[in-house]
């Protein structure tokens, strides 16, 4: 009994931590010329509460074959959503310049581009990719991107194909 307490603390604080630090440290992306919008924040604490209520479910119910699944299950759900935060959190593009500008992925890693690197756009079913000369974009299908970037990719797309 001790075990499963312990475990759905530890899931409860890393949720809660997660979640303020995403928060406190997060910019709301409003200002970017690529952000995701605040809808992945909800989608992410709702994938989290699952997690947790699976977790809880594993630990109130009697042993049997599905606590173990409901207990790897809610800690995988948590993982989710935390990532979904992150995503929310950190993936975006600002223009810096006419001929540069900044990636940050979901991760925190920033990149560097200029616009006449692009070299594709490659298109699936929920998302994109900008392919650029030394690396590659990741843009989600919700993802929120201005029209000055929207022209800028245009315009590379354009010379790109003229050349």
């Amino acid at each position: 009994m001790a075990f499963k307490l312990i475990y759905i603390l530890l899931l409860l604080i890393v949720s809660a931590a997660g979640a303020v630090y995403t928060f406190l440290t997060g910019k709301k992306g409003r200002d970017a010329d690529m952000y995701l919008p605040g809808r992945l924040v909800a989608m992410g604490a709702a994938i989290m509460a699952a997690g947790i209520g699976a977790a809880i479910a594993a630990a109130t119910r009697p042993a049997d074959k599905y606590t173990v699944l409901l207990y790897i299950g809610g800690a995988t759900l948590v993982v989710l959503g935390m990532a979904a935060l992150l995503c929310w959190k950190n993936q975006k593009v600002y223009i810096i310049s006419d001929t540069e500008f900044t990636y940050t992925t979901f991760l925190g890693h920033t990149f560097t581009y200029r616009f006449d690197e692009i070299e594709g756009l490659k298109r699936s079913r929920d998302s994109m990719k900008l392919i650029l000369k030394y690396g590659k974009v990741h843009i989600e299908s919700m993802a929120v991107l201005s029209e000055r970037f929207q022209a800028k990719i245009v315009e590379a797309l354009q010379q790109k194909s003229q050349a």
